[in-house]
């Protein structure tokens, strides 16, 4: 008997590839529907009574992740399969879910694993979306960087700012010395993207708003926790001033 699969992508050619690579799989598949979002990817739902979702994260309008939004009341009738380009928010919460995601561009060996993973068990799905939702509606406290021996993890609250320095960032902490990571700040600028207490204030520099003393609006500096004097790209001038009177009014200083 074929397992029954619905797609959600935005992008057409992820649709087909996954389409494609999933009727080359030992354990059959049909794919029922495609979808471009989640509205659609719902009705679908519920008309083709799926065994699987292929579900996209990172689409316009809704995030894949909001399916469970969907579902407030009543069980979701399928099992998930995220489908995912590299996002760390996103991968720290199906990884602690145990829910099953793949990652773009997926290949057929992944795709034969994940089917033979299903077929043995799909019992602990409600449990493991459970834990998802915990996670999706909450911000990571912390975040896991690289070094030569493994990871170390460091609390986002107790990072002060985060300098360039090449294909490199260093990540300067309210206490002890501050750590080089071999990833550009771009990186992190992508990973902080949600967190709207970090700020890019300078092509060298993402500061954390929470860990300012003060702001000298005429000669463009930033005064963090401990001293250090970060300067203010005149390009992001008026962004930072709005930004600080948003979430901090009362501690930017008037220079």
């Amino acid at each position: 008997m074929k397992l029954r699969a619905i797609i959600c992508d935005d992008e057409e050619k992820a649709r087909r590839l996954l389409k494609h690579l999933l009727e080359q799989c030992q354990i059959p598949v049909e794919v029922v529907a495609e979808a471009s979002n989640l509205p659609d990817a719902v009705m679908a739902i519920n008309e083709k009574n799926p065994d699987l979702l292929f579900l996209d994260i990172e689409m316009p309008q809704y995030s894949g992740l909001q399916i469970l939004d969907f579902y407030k009341d009543k069980e979701l009738p399928c099992e998930l399969v995220f489908v995912t380009a590299y996002n760390e928010f996103a991968m720290q919460a199906l990884r602690l879910s145990a829910l099953d995601y793949i990652l773009k561009p997926a290949t057929l060996d992944v795709l034969e694993e994940l089917l033979q993973r299903f077929e043995k068990n799909s019992q602990e799905k409600k449990k493991r979306i459970e834990v998802l939702k915990a996670h999706y509606d909450k911000p990571f406290s912390r975040i896991a960087l690289p070094n030569s021996s493994g990871y170390q993890f460091v609390e986002i609250k107790n990072i002060l700012y985060l300098e360039a320095d090449g294909m490199y960032t260093h990540l300067f902490l309210n206490e002890g010395t501050p750590i080089l990571v071999s990833k550009p700040l771009v990186d992190f600028e992508r990973l902080l993207h949600d967190d709207r207490s970090f700020f890019k204030v300078h092509r060298k520099y993402i500061i954390n708003l929470n860990q300012m003393n003060s702001f000298v609006r005429s000669t463009s500096e930033i005064q963090m926790e401990g001293g250090t004097l970060i300067p203010l790209s005149r390009h992001r001038k008026q962004e930072f001033e709005d930004e600080i009177h948003r979430l901090i009014p009362g501690r930017a200083e008037k220079g």
